[in-house]
């Protein structure tokens, strides 16, 4: 069983909506997922929605295996919680990427983290969405992020580094996640000029809106939550 909670929802501009939820698994009840079914229960105080399965003789062994299929659901189970809080009657497109609505096209993107999970919603274009719970090391900067971007990140004082790394890693998750990049092709690209801005937004712990441009493609993308989830979506010229 997955069960979501403390599910919070964010307007990012005008077609633009965001959902985060913590997640509870229970692996014994995941251990053998088939036809998965989706229910929600309502009370006065919460609203818990919860993933249940049927069960067949195949066993997934081990409990990461586990955790990746509870993931894969959950993220659909907010999907489908945040249709509803936007009173909007479609499913998944899973046939192909970018993932869209059946009936509506609006775009689809997922993210998840940990015991965390977001979904993005963009009625026009394609958008990404990344949460990152855990810090990205500066070493891992110094190998993929573009060299313009290490040289500016290594004057910054060491909590602002940090902090600049982990968002522009959220970036580069978001923009791949937007043009079906590589992972190694999406972190060599340069959002340089990005790096005092982001370090002035988590400064002032707002949500803040930012507009870029990589080669010909114009992204807007907006922090949230004190930069816990990065949503980014490209604007039509």
């Amino acid at each position: 069983m997955i069960i979501l909670n403390h599910t919070r929802y964010s307007q990012v501009n005008t077609n633009t909506w965001c959902a985060i939820a913590q997640v509870k698994w229970c692996f014994d009840e995941l251990q053998n997922i088939y036809a998965p079914k989706i229910c929600h229960k309502t009370s006065f105080k919460t609203r818990l929605w919860y993933y249940s399965a049927s069960y067949t003789s195949q066993n997934l062994s081990t409990k990461n295996s586990n955790k990746r299929l509870g993931q894969r659901a959950a993220v659909r189970l907010l999907l489908q919680q945040l249709l509803e809080y936007l009173d909007i009657n479609d499913t998944l497109d899973e046939s192909k990427y970018p993932y869209r609505l059946v009936k509506t096209h609006y775009y689809i993107c997922f993210s998840h983290s940990d015991d965390t999970i977001a979904v993005a919603l963009n009625k026009c274009d394609q958008v990404g969405v990344d949460i990152e719970n855990n810090a990205v090391s500066f070493q891992i900067a110094t190998r993929y992020y573009h060299r313009d971007e290490v040289a500016i990140l290594k004057k910054l004082p060491t909590v602002k580094r940090d902090l600049a790394v982990k968002i522009l890693w959220q970036i580069k998750e978001s923009v791949i996640k937007i043009n079906n990049n590589t992972l190694t092709k999406g972190l060599g690209i340069s959002y340089a000029c990005l790096i005092p801005k982001l370090v002035q937004a988590v400064n002032n712990k707002n949500l803040e809106v930012l507009a870029f441009q990589e080669a010909d493609s114009h992204y807007t993308l907006c922090l949230l939550e004190n930069s816990y989830a990065v949503v980014v979506y490209k604007n039509k010229m």
